[in-house]
């Protein structure tokens, strides 16, 4: 599971260097902490807000690289273990999972939002 996706079959391969990959999910609340003037994550209780249907930005990296942010739809939500179930909605650019791809998002792991309501 990247941090996890959750498609043990799938081998991710970052598309620049076309070599495997050990990924996981930026923890957007650490960033916050670390870089407070430059860098904003909504806050725990704003994503205990959000609904199924909703979307939520994340963040993949390989430690040490770049990461690259994208989109996740929202289906559904565990508020006792404060983690989201999305699907991946956009195209990636540098990694190659693909649309529709399941992922396990931790709260602290949302960069951003957009309410579908």
């Amino acid at each position: 599971m990247l941090g996890a996706l959750m498609c043990p079959s799938l081998h991710p391969v970052n598309l620049i260097h076309m070599k495997p990959l050990r990924l996981e999910l930026v923890d957007a609340q650490a960033q916050a902490l670390k870089h407070p003037d430059t860098f904003e994550a909504p806050s725990l209780n704003e994503i205990a807000q959000l609904h199924v249907d909703d979307f939520v930005k994340v963040c993949i990296h390989e430690p040490g690289e770049t990461g690259e942010r994208f989109w996740c739809k929202i289906e559904s939500i565990n508020h006792r273990t404060q983690t989201i179930t999305g699907t991946i909605d956009n195209i990636l650019v540098i990694y190659n999972y693909k649309l529709g791809t399941p992922v396990k998002i931790k709260f602290s792991e949302v960069f951003s939002f957009i309410e579908r309501s």
